[in-house]
């Protein structure tokens, strides 16, 4: 999904948005590092194909897997409460860049689902507040998307809302974006952001500029740095708020296959390259999650605290606002 069109690899990547920036400063350090590397030795590049290089290129590999580790698990986890702080801010910065709308009614109807849901939270997350935000994800070019900051606020876009056919679905896509703060994916990121930060001061003050390159490629894996490539550490945490959500609607009642359904529509529209591929991966994991408790597939509700009409006026709402902003 670009920037201009709906659809495509950009609508994975912004479920991450409270990083974009971030991965965005980092990237540009490392690329400097890369060229005072090229500087230093002259811009010599060496032939991959000879067998000297070949032997070399290999235990390069090798260290860049050692240094993804050590990025990735070293250190502690940052306070629960920087979660808090970041939320605060960060939801202040994603009101400027978003249109963000005034609903009751839809906002009513969303928490209406997150208290059926809640029940089957970890415990130490069933009295906690979460905050729904509901945007013109048109406005930024991200037709169909939802994305969760740090600790206790999502941001659900209207053709998100617009989208779902029953409440199983709408249940699907906010426990998702909630299994993120509840596995505390943003923290894992600044954390692994923070490592290679300081691999890359500790290299660079030893004039290390070989050790530098090879965190550059580290980093590029984690994270993903190119419109081709889908770092490890977001596909990772992806698929854990899938398995996650899941079995929160599977318990709350809810049919467990509502997310793979929906995203089978949603790539049916939108699909394409490496967004394709993103997506028939989350569905079959989410369908092979299915299979593993026989029986169940397709046997929860399609609405437990709604029903159709419900559903029908809040789309409606929305449609009416969409409908009236075009005119203006």
């Amino acid at each position: 999904m670009s920037e201009e069109e709906p659809g495509g690899e950009e609508n994975f990547r912004n479920l991450f948005r409270t990083s974009e920036v971030v991965s965005f400063l980092i990237f540009v350090v490392l690329i400097a590092f890369f060229f005072m590397f090229l500087k230093q030795s002259g811009g010599r590049v060496s032939n991959k194909g000879s067998p000297t290089i070949s032997v070399a290129y290999g235990k390069s590999e090798k260290e860049i897997g050692s240094l993804m580790t050590e990025i990735r698990n070293g250190g502690d986890m940052p306070p629960l409460e920087d979660d808090f702080v970041m939320d605060k801010s960060t939801d202040l910065a994603s009101q400027d860049h978003n249109i963000v709308i005034k609903s009751e009614k839809t906002e009513q109807y969303l928490n209406l689902i997150l208290l059926n849901l809640q029940k089957n939270f970890p415990d130490k997350w069933k009295a906690r507040v979460i905050k729904f935000r509901v945007y013109d994800d048109r406005y930024v070019g991200k037709i169909n998307n939802a994305f969760s900051l740090t600790a206790e606020t999502v941001y659900v876009g209207i053709t998100q809302i617009l989208h779902v056919n029953d409440e199983a679905e709408m249940a699907a896509l906010l426990s998702h974006e909630v299994s993120h703060i509840m596995l505390r994916h943003s923290a894992q990121l600044r954390k692994v952001i923070k490592n290679s930060t300081i691999f890359l001061q500790r290299a660079f003050i030893k004039k290390d500029f070989e050790k530098v390159v090879l965190i550059y490629f580290a980093v590029q894996k984690l994270l993903g740095t190119t419109e081709s490539a889908v770092g490890i550490v977001p596909m990772e945490f992806e698929t854990e708020a899938d398995r996650m959500s899941q079995t929160i609607i599977r318990d709350s009642g809810y049919d467990d296959l509502a997310l793979a359904v929906s995203l089978e529509r949603i790539e049916k529209t939108y699909g394409g390259g490496i967004f394709t591929q993103i997506m028939l991966k989350r569905i079959r994991d989410l369908k092979n999650g299915s299979k593993k408790k026989p029986g169940l597939a397709h046997v929860g509700k399609a609405f437990i605290v709604s029903n159709k009409e419900d559903l029908n006026s809040v789309q409606a709402n929305l449609q009416r606002f969409i409908d009236e902003l075009a005119l203006k």
